[in-house]
C-alpha cells in the first residue's frame, strides 16, 4: 500500500520536530494552542481507537499524579497540564503521520539541517555577532565550561539534543539510506560531525552496526563479513581523534575526572547527575517524587517542614540524564509501562529492529532529558505499520 505525502503531512512533521527541542516553541500558550488546534483536526467517530489509547494513557498518567498528591499533598497543576498538552501533540502528530513517519520526519531533518548549515559556518568562522539567540533553523549556542569549540545546534537548544534527532531519522529510514540521495546523506553526515557530540558519534556507530545486521540484501551481506575490520578501524579512528583533537580529549578527561573526584552534589555530567538522582530514586522508587522541580528536588521531614535535599535551589537545578530524571519523577512503575507499550507499538518492526531501536532511545535519554518534549512523551503511543508497506524513498526524494 502506497500514500502520497501531502503538504499537510510536512506541516505535522515540523510541528512535531519544532516542538521536541525548538527553543521558539517552548512557550506554554503556544503548545496549548497547537494542542487544541490538533484536536479539532480529529474525527471522533474515526478516530475512536485512537482516541481510546490516548484517554486510556491519560488516566494511567493521571492516577500516578493522584497518587503522588496523597503521598506528598501537593498536586502541580500546571506541570501536569503541561504534561497532558504534550503527550497529547505527541500522540496526535504520529498518528496523523503514522505511515508517513520516518519519511517525513527525514525530509524535515534533512532541509532544516541544510538551512542552519550557513548559519553555523558563520557562527564557526566569524563569532556570536547577532543580537539573536535562536533563528528557528539555527540556535546560536555560546561555547560553554569544559568546550573549546563551537557546536552545531541546528534547529535544537544544543547540540546533544540536535545528534539525537539526526540519528532517530537515520535508524528509521535504515533500509531505504542506498535510495536516497545522496547530497541528504553528506547534509546529515556533515550536521552530525559538527555537533561534536560523543555520544552522538557513538549511536552512529551503532546504527551503522545495525544497518549490516540487520539486512539480507546482498550488498549488505557481503559488507557484513567486514563488520569486525570496520570496527577495528572506527576504534582505531576514534582513539586517533581522540588525542589528537582537543576538544573531545579535553572534555573527556574533564568528565573522568569529576567522576572520580565525585562528593555527592549535582553536576550535568550525565554520569554524576545518575549518582545524583539515585537518592531521590530510593525516595520512592515506584512511584517516583513528583513531576515539577518543588516536589522533584524536596521532600518534608518529621516536622512536616518542606526543605531540599540539595543546598541549590530546585530551579537551578537542570536534569543532564534523561533515564534517571525520568525514574525519579515518575517512579519506576510509570517506566516499566512506558517502555513496555513503547515496545509493543513496534511490532511492525523486526525483532531486532524492535530491540534496537528501544536501545537506542535509552540511549538518546541518557544523554539528555528528553521526556520533557512531545516525540518522547508520547512514544507509548507511537504509530508504525509493517515495513513492506512503509514509502519508497527512491520514488518520493
Amino acid at each position: 500500500m502506497k500514500n502520497s505525502v501531502s503538504y499537510q503531512d510536512y506541516l505535522y512533521g515540523f510541528i512535531l520536530i519544532m516542538t521536541s527541542g525548538n527553543p521558539f516553541f517552548r512557550s506554554k500558550l503556544l503548545l496549548s494552542s497547537i494542542f487544541f488546534i490538533l484536536l479539532f483536526t480529529l474525527n471522533f467517530n474515526k478516530d475512536y481507537r485512537f482516541l481510546k489509547g490516548l484517554i486510556k494513557f491519560y488516566l494511567f498518567s493521571a492516577l500516578i499524579f493522584i497518587i503522588q498528591y496523597f503521598q506528598w499533598n501537593e498536586f502541580p497543576i500546571s506541570f501536569a497540564a503541561g504534561y497532558f498538552v504534550k503527550v497529547g501533540i505527541g500522540a496526535v502528530l504520529f498518528y496523523k503521520l503514522r505511515m508517513n513517519l520516518s519519511f517525513v520526519l527525514w525530509k524535515v531533518v534533512v532541509y532544516f539541517s541544510l538551512f542552519a548549515f550557513p548559519f553555523y559556518l558563520w557562527h564557526f568562522f566569524v563569532g556570536y555577532t547577532f543580537d539573536i539567540y535562536s533563528v528557528m533553523f539555527y540556535t546560536f549556542r555560546p561555547i560553554h565550561a569544559n568546550e573549546f569549540v563551537v557546536r552545531n545546534s541546528g534547529f535544537c537548544w544544543e547540540p546533544g539534543v540536535y545528534q539525537i534527532y539526526i540519528n532517530i531519522v537515520l535508524f528509521l529510514n535504515l533500509n531505504y539510506i542506498s535510495k536516497v540521495k545522496k547530497w541528504e546523506l553528506i547534509i546529515l553526515f556533515i550536521s552530525l560531525l559538527t555537533t561534536y557530540s560523543t555520544t552522538g558519534y557513538l549511536i552512529f556507530f551503532i546504527i551503522i552496526i545495525i544497518y549490516f545486521y540487520s539486512s539480507k540484501d546482498r550488498f549488505r551481506l557481503k559488507w557484513k563479513k567486514l563488520i569486525p575490520f570496520i570496527s577495528i578501524f572506527y576504534i582505531l579512528l576514534s582513539t586517533f581523534i581522540y588525542f589528537n583533537t582537543d576538544f573531545l580529549h579535553k572534555k573527556i578527561n574533564t568528565q573522568t575526572a569529576q567522576v572520580s573526584s565525585y562528593d555527592g552534589e549535582f553536576s550535568n555530567n550525565r554520569f554524576l547527575t545518575f549518582l545524583f538522582d539515585l537518592k531521590y530514586i530510593q525516595l520512592n522508587p515506584i512511584l517516583g517524587n513528583g513531576y515539577n522541580f518543588e516536589m522533584r528536588y524536596t521532600r518534608k521531614d518529621k516536622k512536616g517542614l518542606k526543605h531540599f535535599l540539595d543546598v541549590r535551589s530546585a530551579e537551578t537545578l537542570g536534569a543532564a540524564n534523561g533515564v534517571s530524571d525520568m525514574a525519579s519523577r515518575y517512579g519506576l512503575l510509570y517506566c516499566l509501562i512506558f517502555f513496555i507499550l513503547f515496545y509493543k507499538r513496534l511490532k511492525a518492526f523486526s525483532k531486532d529492529k524492535r530491540i534496537s531501536f528501544l536501545f537506542l532511545i535509552l540511549l538518546f535519554l541518557w544523554s539528555s532529558p528528553m521526556m520533557n518534549y512531545p516525540f518522547f512523551m508520547a512514544l507509548p503511543l507511537i504509530y508504525f505499520y509493517k515495513e513492506k508497506n512503509n514509502y519508497s524513498l527512491k520514488k518520493l526524494s
